[in-house]
Order: structure tokens, then C-alpha cells, then sequence
């Protein structure tokens, strides 16, 4: 299928940058992303397991406009496609560099939506991204979708108004790479973990099953 963004325009790393660069392999997208902030970098990976985002492509676009008889440049961080057909491009930068004053001026001129991303849209908790990462990396190795696995869990969730990791493994439902299979599931937009904000993955942690 094709989007109106495919791939990301190329901004090479350099030393300034020092440590500021980030890449991770996207199932979604089938390519390696990249981005050279930490927010930035996280936010993505936000977007990679949000099972609403059907696609996204970082650092979509450069242009120049015009307002009041001076002339802006904007280069949106992500472009964003969701699965209700809806999209969008995000800004994403720290509290302390400011507001894109003038991003949603483009935004009018061109008849587009935009979105300005700050860390209290990307860190919902203490632990939410750091258990986003862990989730994506595992579901990158993920190959191959079992119905019939997917049904039996499921249906376990369903009966037992979820259940933690630990008494999935209990339950037979897991074994010693489960947390793979279940980062998929969440991938795929089956489940949900109830406690990802505000707790580190464990056993402990709670699986809810998804009404799709």
C-alpha cells in the first residue's frame, strides 16, 4: 500500500549530535527508523505499538512558508496514518525550546492537522515508554500469526476478566519466551497490559484482552 509519506528525508550524523541518535527496526514500517532526540526517539516507538496508527514516517517533510511577508521553515517530526483513515503530522520537541509558534499557521495554509508532542503526551508514567521498548523489540522478532493460539488466550482473558504474566505462565498459556508472544498480541492490538504506565513488565503485571 502506499501513503503519502514513504520514506523519511536523510539528515546525516555528525558529531554534533553526540549521542542524540537513535535507530530502532520497525516491524510497521519493515525499515529502520531513526531520530536524534531521545523524545523524538520514544515517541516513535509509541507510534510503532499503537495499534491505531496504521503507519508513520519521521521527518516527512521540509517547507518554506510565508506569513505576514516573512518566510518560516517547518520540519514535522512524524507524519502519522491512522487505521480510521484520519491523519496528521506531529512537532515533537521539549517544553524549554518553546512552542512551534508557527506550525499551525502552516497547518492552515495548507489545510493540514497538526499536532505539537511535548514530554507530557510521550511519558504517560514512570515506566511507559522504557515497557513500550521492551514490548517492540520484542515483537520485532515475532514471525507468523497462530489463530489458534490467539483464540486460547484470548478466550482465557475474556472468562477471567484478564490475568496477570505470571498466572498465564501458571495457567500453561506461557512458556519461557512468553513475553514475546504476548508483546505481538499487543502489537497486533489483542491486548492490553494494565499496568504499563506505572510499573515496570514483570509477572506481576496485568493482561487484559481487547474487544477487536
Amino acid at each position: 500500500m502506499m501513503y503519502r509519506f514513504m520514506e523519511p528525508i536523510k539528515k546525516e550524523r555528525s558529531s554534533n549530535f553526540g549521542t542524540n541518535y537513535f535507530m530502532f527496526h520497525s516491524r510497521k514500517l519493515g525499515r529502520d527508523i531513526t531520530a536524534f532526540s531521545k523524545l523524538a526517539f520514544d515517541h516513535l516507538i509509541s507510534l510503532e505499538m499503537d495499534y491505531g496508527v496504521e503507519w508513520y514516517c519521521e521527518r516527512p517533510l521540509t517547507d518554506v512558508f510565508y506569513v505576514d511577508g516573512k518566510n518560516y521553515s517547518i520540519n514535522p517530526t512524524v507524519y502519522v496514518k491512522y487505521r480510521n483513515n484520519g491523519d496528521e503530522f506531529h512537532c515533537v520537541s521539549y517544553e524549554q525550546e518553546g512552542a512551534h509558534s508557527y506550525s499551525q499557521l502552516w497547518a492552515a495554509q495548507h489545510n493540514e492537522c497538526l499536532k505539537e508532542i511535548t514530554e507530557k503526551d510521550v511519558y504517560l508514567g514512570p515506566f511507559y515508554s522504557r515497557n513500550l521498548l521492551v514490548l517492540a523489540t520484542r515483537s520485532s522478532r515475532c514471525s507468523g500469526v497462530n489463530l489458534g493460539a490467539d483464540a486460547t488466550i484470548i478466550r482465557y482473558l475474556s472468562v477471567n476478566n484478564g490475568a496477570t504474566i505470571g498466572e498465564l505462565s501458571t495457567a500453561g498459556l506461557l512458556a519461557e519466551d512468553g513475553l514475546k508472544y504476548l508483546a505481538d498480541l499487543f502489537f497486533r492490538g489483542k491486548i492490553h497490559f494494565s499496568d504499563i504506565y506505572n510499573m515496570a513488565i514483570s509477572n506481576r503485571m496485568g493482561v487484559v484482552a481487547n474487544g477487536i
